[in-house]
């Protein structure tokens, strides 16, 4: 996840159990709350269990507790000692409280719950069901105290998510943003490109009105190269000097990449800034049976073609669009995965609906409110196969 130094910060306590099924819950958790907040965890408690001065100071001085209470293996519930002392902490030092409690664990048996703010069951077989009353919570604790502002100083009205593919294997990847401004305290946005084999050789970004895109469509340009556009308003200039690159990431995909921002400066809350970024690469979807055998999904053997997509951040209205060259060749239609950040699927009920397009075979499926911690997986198979 990017890091973005507007982020509060939060402490999360929960079980050092080495049951795979909790820590695949703890590490579901974590890829969320990472998008909202820079997350400052503890350590295994010693062996008599006590709670040391490095930990109180730890919560002492984030500005957001967070608590994740599973049941232990071959227990009703009985969840780790430490996690509800370390929220008894927390409470003392009047930080904002959210604690997730895994289903079936009894509220008598939790001393805690009568002081904390909020708390909230979830369901560790899936916990996307319980997404939306966090970000309830969220929304709730910073009405209820402004000093604690864990919301983001911009919001994404929309995110529409391109891929345009040629009969050559070529491809452009572009993500166009729609942000308002929410706080007087916006001054840029942070973003994540992934690098591959494939993709361009460099990790500077250009300005689009600096390449050469061709008179019948300005979507097809052959440089190789990672681009940034800006569409609302005119009035702004971005400079080279204003997109400023961060710190470099890799994924368990073993996909390399790295953070920029768009320093877009001061702007009136409600503003609202239409943007978009990408690349353009070369040889972006192989062709060879072979090379997809060898697993561009997940690294699993497949017959299909595919990519995809994570948002960092609540996005009002999502939309995934991939539009193919009329000479590409493509069998069927696109289908749309999507999956929790550790790659168990979501049930859905969205399709991709063909569109007439002049110059490409375009398919389009659009999304209302979603949050961070998916991915989005388009898969497709070319008429070759």
């Amino acid at each position: 996840m990017a890091k973005n130094n507007m982020k509060k910060t939060a402490f999360m306590a929960h079980s050092f159990e080495d049951d795979e099924s909790v820590k695949k819950v703890i590490n579901s958790f974590k890829n969320i709350f990472s998008c909202y907040f820079d997350i400052i965890t503890g350590e295994e408690p010693s062996s008599d269990k006590s709670i040391s001065e490095k930990i109180r100071n730890m919560i002492k001085k984030q500005e957001v507790f967070i608590g994740i209470i599973t049941k232990r293996k071959n227990s009703e519930w009985n969840t780790s000692a430490w996690v509800l002392t370390e929220a008894t902490i927390a409470v003392d030092f009047n930080k904002p409280i959210l604690l997730l409690v895994e289903k079936d664990i009894k509220e008598n048996d939790i001393g805690i719950i009568g002081k904390v703010r909020e708390y909230i069951h979830f369901d560790p077989n899936d916990i996307s069901e319980c997404i939306p009353k966090v970000l309830k919570i969220l929304n709730d604790m910073n009405k209820t105290s402004p000093e604690n502002n864990l919301c983001f100083p911009y919001k994404f009205r929309a995110v529409i998510n391109r891929i345009t593919i040629y009969p050559d294997g070529r491809g452009i990847y572009d993500r166009r943003c729609v942000l308002e401004v929410l706080s007087d305290d916006f001054k840029k946005v942070t973003h994540g490109i992934g690098i591959g084999d494939d993709t361009p050789k460099t990790t500077v970004l250009q300005s689009w009105s600096n390449l050469k895109t061709t008179k019948i469509s300005d979507r097809f340009t052959k440089d190789q190269c990672l681009f940034w556009r800006i569409f609302k308003p005119q009035n702004i200039i971005l400079g080279e000097k204003d997109v400023l690159y961060e710190d470099e990431w890799k994924d368990k995909d073993v996909l390399k990449g790295f953070n920029f921002s768009f320093n877009f400066g001061k702007f009136p809350i409600g503003s609202i800034i239409e943007y978009s970024y990408g690349l353009s690469c070369k040889g972006m979807f192989p062709w060879i049976k072979r090379q997809m055998e060898n697993g561009e999904l997940y690294k699993e053997k497949t017959n299909k073609l595919s990519d995809w997509m994570e948002v960092r951040s609540e996005v009002d209205k999502l939309t995934i669009i991939i539009q193919f060259d009329h000479d590409y060749g493509l069998k069927g239609t696109p289908e749309l995965r999507i999956t929790m950040q550790e790659g168990e699927k979501v049930t859905h009920n969205y399709k991709f609906e063909k569109e007439d397009s002049l110059f490409y075979e375009t398919y389009k499926v659009t999304m209302g409110r979603t949050t961070p911690g998916f991915k989005y997986v388009v898969e497709w198979k070319p008429e070759i196969l």
